[in-house]
């Protein structure tokens, strides 16, 4: 799936979220765009940070198929969640303290 040209397509958000260091945004056709600091809070699959808007390989993005798209999102201190259309539950983030609720400790990205 290439998702190069979320920016120049100008593509519609239906749902935005923002922590304290980061932003997650679902576009209309279902896409997690994330920017901000932390990248593995984000589920964008990097680290550091990232001033521009850019979709994963993400956990959120692998997802998506023609039938599930993301649709509503949360930002936490150090964790998001997303939630799709068909009401699965997505989480990532650095998960030191479990905040992703998977029973670990683990970064999830």
């Amino acid at each position: 799936m290439d998702m190069s040209n979320i920016i120049t397509a100008k593509k519609s958000i239906i749902d935005l979220a923002c922590g304290q260091t980061g932003c997650l945004a679902i576009t209309s056709d279902g896409i997690a765009v994330g920017w901000g600091s932390d990248g593995a809070m984000l589920s964008c699959g990097w680290t550091g940070s990232n001033p521009r808007p850019t979709p994963g390989p993400t956990l959120y993005n692998s997802a998506i198929s023609s039938l599930r798209l993301m649709t509503k999102v949360a930002v936490g201190y150090q964790h998001s969640v997303g939630l799709t259309n068909d009401g699965l539950l997505y989480a990532s983030g650095i998960n030191s303290h479990g905040e992703v609720g998977d029973a670990t400790t683990s970064m999830v990205l």
